[in-house]
């Protein structure tokens, strides 16, 4: 089985001992009170161990070693958990912690430390490839959230007017015309058939290239349904473009950047097209609705919803 063992700092004499999981122990977190600890092992678990003895000033004063307890464990993976971390959020992170100010790694943690494990997330990664997140201070309340290796948001956004795919990439985009729906076909209906899209009229309008130098990757990306306008964000901001007709009915469309204001091109998690409105939603909860003016170049009114 898997123990944890406590030693007396000061003595250097060993405390006592608790079997926690039921193969080896692969990693420990302290919380920075150090009224926690965490542990994750080969078993799927991630266990919190809290101290259930007097205050920390009476173990400065006489080296209490105190006692510690199995508080709760969770198996939110399906393999080995192999790393565990403790992250502290900020107040632009944590928007419901507003009353909290931000966490300064040079205060004490004896100072506010209820403070502190109120805005302390435990974070657990294993060989099955997801995230897991855990309250530090209430660990036994809420259940771990889990974050997946793959996206959230679809990489792929179509324009039925145009008939027009967008492909996401890491840091570009792929425009790409489909396929039209055959005269000589008896289907009635607007879907392709295997005929159709073997016919050949699907090919790439435009590759767009997005990569900053030293840039991070795409979050999402949308077209409009009229086909008249595409956006994509990555975590420093957002852009938004319009496509036109090109010189020839075989070229590709002319693709041509919208001025916006500063306010407008903070970074969205999601964002979607509804007629001439682009609408966003961005990290810090708020879901933004702006307005595209039709004019070339002009930039674009915006409105803010708070969710």
């Amino acid at each position: 089985g898997g123990f944890i063992q406590f030693w007396n700092g000061l003595t250097c004499t060993f405390s006592s001992r608790l079997e926690t999981h039921t193969a080896d122990v692969l990693f420990l977190a302290v919380s920075d009170d150090e009224r926690c600890v965490f542990a994750s092992g080969m078993d799927h678990k991630v266990v919190c161990l809290r101290r259930l003895s007097a205050t920390l000033a009476c173990e400065e004063d006489n080296g209490s070693k105190g006692v510690w307890s199995l508080a709760h464990a969770y198996r939110a993976h399906q393999l080995d958990v192999r790393a565990l971390a403790i992250v502290h959020l900020s107040k632009s992170s944590a928007p419901e912690h507003n009353n909290v100010g931000a966490w300064n790694p040079n205060r004490s943690h004896r100072d506010g430390s209820a403070n502190l494990a109120h805005r302390e997330i435990l974070v657990s990664g294993g060989l099955d490839t997801k995230l897991c997140t855990y309250h530090v201070r209430n660990f036994t309340e809420h259940r771990p959230k889990r974050i997946w290796p793959f996206p959230y948001n679809s990489v792929v956004s179509i324009s039925a007017a145009k008939r027009m795919l967008l492909a996401q990439h890491r840091d570009k985009l792929e425009l790409w015309q489909l396929p039209t729906k055959s005269s000589s076909s008896s289907n009635s209906s607007d879907q392709l058939n295997d005929d159709d899209a073997q016919e050949g009229n699907h090919r790439l309008l435009c590759e767009l290239n997005l990569n900053k130098e030293g840039g991070s990757a795409l979050v999402c990306s949308a077209v409009s349904p009229c086909g008249s306008f595409l956006a994509a964000s990555d975590v420093m901001d957002l852009r938004l473009f319009r496509l036109s007709s090109g010189p020839s009915p075989t070229a590709g469309p002319r693709v041509e950047k919208i001025r916006m204001t500063q306010e407008a091109t903070q970074s969205a998690q999601l964002v979607c097209f509804t007629k001439n409105r682009l609408i966003t939603a961005t990290r810090n909860g708020l879901i933004n609705i702006m307005t595209i003016v039709q004019p070339n170049n002009d930039a674009v009114s915006k409105k803010k919803n708070k969710q």
